[in-house]
């Protein structure tokens, strides 16, 4: 299997601060009084993640199968690592190569367990995703409750071998099923290829963590390209969700954002223009990190600190807000699988575009049971007598197509002692 090396989807940089629209067009304010994502893991799989920046420091995940409630607050984050209590988590306290699992994992040349972000993608996406809301500070991510899992596959200058990836993507699903704490887990790729090698690897490793409930949502790319007939992976795969770029004020799709059937949802990515920073994505960064290049594409610096704020474009920020909106779903809904999430979200969009408080208002379809008597004629029943009932099953909320009848034809008794129903079960025979 021959080692490929990816980069991210390259982003555009902007420079001038204006509000963040994008959380008006997904119709933010209206779904957080359904659901804020608490209770959802969201693993950005990419270059690291600022976990220091004061706007994430709140939702970083911490691991409680390895760090305690230090501080005896009855919450275990990211405090009950900063024993010095100076909002800065040092190599010492992380204990890098301890080989413990604190806050995530670099699965890149480091191989150890610090994912700090040095070249800045990973971070802008952890905000869009979950930036703490109400504290006085910065943004608001779409959802503001829900915890982010650094795991950084990505060198510092913003490039990844493939293996690395596809380590990171396991990881997750071992971090999954090894913490029961974590209630539903979404992983947000913000990255891709046009061809990979061995492709069969990564597609099974997506179909592992599909299979485990893990929501996989990844960026369709920023090649304005067709996928059908151009596949992009691994968005390309069925197993994941596939998100292109929309922009500010329509429901268009950005020029530089791949499209086509495979494409299952478009959110907001930014303008056209490249400099044009009132169309772009507001997000959490450091100033030192490489992808800044210098402090003129700043847009914000918080006093005295390197915590920053810039604006991207591309279909990597687009990624990170239907993964925010896979947070809002799951916690309301906390049983549905992938792809009823999927569904609730593509059916839930306007005109493709995501729209948070309809998705969340979805409904699945839903079957009415009915048992009734099958005997009309008789009015009263002996204890003991055997009766005869019957099953319906009717559709109550909208129109259906290819629908598949598994039922069974049910030739099944039921006592009914004293002449009250008590809770039985129905065995129907073999079909």
């Amino acid at each position: 299997f021959d080692d490929q090396f990816l980069h991210t989807n390259g982003s555009a940089l902007d420079f001038d601060y204006s509000e963040t629209w994008a959380l008006d067009t997904v119709g933010a304010r209206r779904a957080w009084d359904q659901a804020t994502g608490k209770g959802v893991v969201v693993a950005v799989i990419d270059t690291g993640v600022d976990y220091n920046h004061p706007d994430l420091w709140n939702n970083i995940w911490v691991n409680p199968e390895t760090v305690s409630d230090v501080n005896l607050d009855g919450k275990i984050n990211l405090d009950d690592l900063d024993l010095d209590g100076d909002h800065y988590i040092s190599p010492e306290e992380l204990a890098i190569d301890s080989g413990a699992n604190f806050i995530g994992w670099d699965t890149s040349l480091s191989g150890d367990n610090d994912p700090m972000d040095r070249y800045g993608h990973g971070t802008h996406l952890a905000g869009i995703i979950s930036a703490t809301a109400n504290n006085g500070i910065g943004i608001a991510g779409l959802a503001p409750d829900a915890k982010i899992l650094p795991i950084k596959a990505f060198f510092d200058t913003g490039g990844a071998f493939v293996s690395d990836l596809l380590e990171a993507i396991e990881l997750s699903a071992q971090i999954y099923v090894d913490n029961p704490s974590i209630d539903s887990m979404v992983n947000n790729i913000s990255w891709g290829r046009t061809s990979v090698e061995d492709i069969s690897l990564l597609e099974d490793v997506l179909k592992l963590t599909h299979s485990l409930g893990i929501v996989n949502i990844t960026a369709a790319g920023n090649r304005a390209a067709d996928l059908a007939e151009e596949p992009f992976y691994p968005a390309s795969f069925a197993s994941t969700i596939a998100v292109g770029s929309s922009r500010q004020g329509t429901n268009t799709r950005s020029s530089f954002s791949s499209y086509g059937s495979v494409v299952d949802l478009f959110a907001p990515g930014g303008g056209d223009e490249l400099n044009g920073s009132q169309h772009n994505i507001l997000s959490t960064m450091n100033r030192r990190a490489f992808l800044l290049n210098d402090d003129s594409k700043l847009v914000y610096v918080e006093p005295g600190t390197d915590y920053a704020y810039v604006r991207l474009r591309g279909t990597s920020q687009s990624t990170a807000y239907v993964s925010a909106l896979a947070a809002l779903l799951k916690e309301k809904n906390p049983t549905w699988d992938p792809e009823q999430i999927r569904e609730a979200m593509v059916q839930g969009s306007s005109a493709g575009t995501i729209n948070a408080p309809k998705a969340l208002d979805y409904r699945l379809a839903q079957a009415d049971l009915r048992i009734r008597i099958n005997d009309f004629a008789k009015t009263e029943y002996a204890v003991d007598e055997l009766v005869l009932l019957k099953l319906e099953v009717r559709n109550l909320v909208d129109e259906a197509n290819g629908v598949i009848d598994d039922a069974y034809d049910v030739v099944s008794r039921m006592r009914i002692p004293d002449g009250m129903f008590y809770d039985q079960t129905l065995n129907p025979t073999e079909p």
